[in-house]
């Protein structure tokens, strides 16, 4: 079993901005688009918070986890989906820890 938390709305184009600690490598992500697209974040045991941006635009999803780029990896579901929920997952043997989550829509006004 897992945990994960999933957004009560659907998101096209946005932003999505948080810190995560984690214990184990690949053992958390996020998971975009209907789980079309998935970010795991590397862990290498470093102490205090890391930074990670998620930036949605059409079909491109691109993600940095402290300003480096991370893998995208593909799912089932088609990543042409126009909006869908965001979803952060844990793994039962991962101990994770996420705060400061905010979502910015994108292309809804000035």
């Amino acid at each position: 079993t897992a945990c994960e938390i999933e957004s009560l709305e659907s998101f096209h184009d946005f932003d999505l901005l948080f810190k995560v600690r984690t214990d184990k490598a690949d053992g958390a992500w996020v998971q975009i688009r209907g789980g079309a697209v998935r970010f795991a974040f590397p862990s290498d045991r470093a102490e205090g918070w890391r930074d990670v941006h998620v930036t949605a635009r059409g079909n491109v999803v691109e993600a940095t986890f402290d300003g480096r780029p991370l893998r995208a990896e593909t799912g089932d579901a088609s990543p042409h989906l126009q909006s869908a929920s965001i979803v952060l997952h844990v793994d039962i043997a991962t101990r994770a820890h996420f705060r400061d989550v905010r979502v910015r829509a994108r292309g809804q006004g000035p």
